[in-house]
C-alpha cells in the first residue's frame, strides 16, 4: 500500500441508526477536557511516532472514548483516550514505537 495515498471510507450513520433503535448516543461531559490532556500526554510520550498533532484533533479519539464511557470520570476517561493514541500510533507507524510497547507492557 502506498502510504501517500488518500484512503477513504463511508461509515454508516451512527447516532440516526442508534436513535432509531431506541438507544441515545451521547458524551461523557469530561470529553473536551481529556482530548485536550491526551493529545498533550501522546505529544510527551509517544516523540519519536512524530504523529501529526492536527491530524489527532481532527480524528477525535477523544470523542470517541467519550462516546463509548459516557458516565466514567475524567481520570478514567484520560486514560482510555491515551490508550487510543497508542493503538493509533502502533496503527500508524506500522512498526512498534519503544514508549507504546513499555506502556503496553505494563
Amino acid at each position: 500500500m502506498n502510504r501517500n495515498s488518500t484512503t477513504s471510507y463511508q461509515l454508516p450513520d451512527l447516532p440516526t441508526l442508534c436513535r432509531q433503535r431506541g438507544y441515545h448516543v451521547r458524551a461523557n461531559r469530561f470529553c473536551k477536557q481529556a482530548s485536550d490532556a491526551s493529545l498533550a500526554w501522546a505529544q510527551a510520550m509517544l516523540p519519536s511516532v512524530h504523529l501529526d498533532v492536527q491530524m489527532l484533533r481532527e480524528i477525535k479519539l477523544g470523542l470517541l472514548s467519550a462516546t463509548a464511557f459516557p458516565s466514567c470520570d475524567a481520570f478514567q476517561l484520560g486514560i482510555a483516550t491515551e490508550l487510543w493514541f497508542i493503538l493509533y500510533s502502533k496503527a500508524e507507524t506500522g512498526r512498534g514505537d519503544a514508549n507504546a510497547e513499555a506502556l503496553l507492557s505494563l
